[in-house]
């Protein structure tokens, strides 16, 4: 047994205690046949590799954005194994780039038209040959770390030359999937006369069969896991938050619920009210209307101790999962948010309590996902929220509990 799966063996043993590795049966308990299976199969499945062949949307060919309920549409290749889909929300044109100019750094533009057109950044790809060639990246890297539904891992990608830290991938391993973070170190883009950082997210899953006798025999079923979210959006620390859902395979939907939150998701919704009403933290861009104090574009000035009240009360506000449609197509069993049009514009799949308490149900705010699992075990996806402000991602998964 060469080393690799030494630690491969010695992860899952110390992830699921098994009998004759040195402990009791743990939380995810497993036979003997599925250990020795998870073992042969551990680093086929679990890792993003691939040349990364991108194709253009059939729904919307105008350009190359797809959903993670249907991780199929666009990159088949990112797994070398059959068995599994991997999904990461970057397409060919918002791309992932590598700046050229000797400072070792990444930018990670999220959406189309918000590409770097700089000419001293090089377009490459993490996935890619070209570029996991001058870095220390491991495709393997799920599968040599631990096996658990409530653990932060982390995956620094260094230069290999000079070893300084490119960008950061955490990341939790369930027992069929594995959903992830990606972020520049320290490479900002600057959105609305602000410097950011972008996340790419996504996972790795064994997808659920595409038999709807699976779910029909579930009838309903719950899950409990976590999001990885950014602490700030300027910063490289992630946070996690807890992720309840309940799927009803009768009527197809799913909802849920975000709680125990301490992230930046809803950062963007610090200067806007449920009504409308915006503010600023630059009294500068105060404007107000002498002739109309409803016009849409008066912008109130809040003061920085406003700023931060109300930062901390979006920080902590849960955030609900509004039902969303399952649906098997394409060999994968995905849920996405109900939109009419292009999901990320046109969804509100969200629905939050502003800081004056104020439900809100923002466009352009939705869940994706797929089931994976041979019995719909687990649940991996993102969520999403764009408006004129910008837009801020997490990464979430869950695995079936009993109520």
């Amino acid at each position: 047994m060469n080393m690799k799966m030494k630690l491969i063996t010695a992860a899952v043993c110390c992830v699921f205690g098994l009998v004759g590795c040195g402990g009791t049966r743990g939380p995810l308990d497993l036979t003997k046949k599925e250990r020795m299976e998870l073992e042969r199969d551990y680093v086929k499945w679990r890792q993003i590799k691939g040349e990364g062949d991108w194709k253009t949307s059939k729904d919307h060919p105008e350009y190359s954005r797809y959903y993670a309920d249907n991780p199929r549409e666009a990159n088949p290749k990112l797994s070398p194994s059959d068995k599994a889909v991997v999904y990461i929300n970057a397409s060919q044109k918002s791309g992932i780039q590598v700046n050229t100019t000797g400072t070792d750094e990444i930018v990670i533009p999220e959406g189309v038209g918000k590409w770097d057109p700089n000419p001293t950044y090089e377009k490459a790809d993490f996935r890619k040959k070209a570029f996991r060639d001058t870095t220390d990246y491991d495709p393997e890297f799920l599968s040599q770390a631990e096996l658990s539904f409530d653990k932060l891992q982390q995956h620094d990608i260094k230069d290999k030359e000079s070893g300084k830290v490119l960008a950061h991938m955490p990341f939790i391993n369930q027992k069929y999937s594995s959903y992830l973070v990606f972020r520049s170190h320290n490479t900002p883009r600057t959105e609305y006369n602000k410097e950011v950082l972008d996340t790419v997210v996504g996972y790795v899953a064994k997808a659920t069969p595409t038999d709807k006798v699976i779910l029909d025999k579930k009838v309903k079923a719950s899950y409990q896991g976590h999001t990885i979210a950014s602490k700030e959006r300027t910063s490289t620390e992630f946070v996690l938050a807890d992720v309840s859902l309940d799927a009803d395979f009768q009527t197809m939907t799913l909802k849920g619920k975000i709680t125990n939150r301490n992230d930046a998701l809803l950062d963007q919704k610090i200067m806007q009210d449920a009504d409308g009403k915006r503010y600023t933290d630059n009294k500068d861009d105060e404007y107000i209307n002498p002739n109309n104090p409803n016009d849409k574009w008066n912008t109130y000035y809040l003061t920085p101790e406003q700023v931060k009240a109300r930062k901390e009360a979006l920080r902590r506000a849960d955030i609900d999962i509004l039902e969303a449609n399952i649906s098997v197509d394409n060999g994968v069993i995905g849920f996405r948010s109900k939109a009419e049009g292009p999901l990320h514009r046109n969804a509100k799949g969200l629905q939050y309590k502003d800081f004056n308490g104020d439900v809100v149900n923002p466009e352009g705010s939705y869940v994706a996902g797929i089931f994976a699992g041979p019995n719909a075990e687990e649940v991996v996806g993102e969520v999403f929220l764009i408006d004129d402000d910008g837009e801020q991602r997490a990464s979430f998964g869950a695995h079936e509990v009993q109520k």
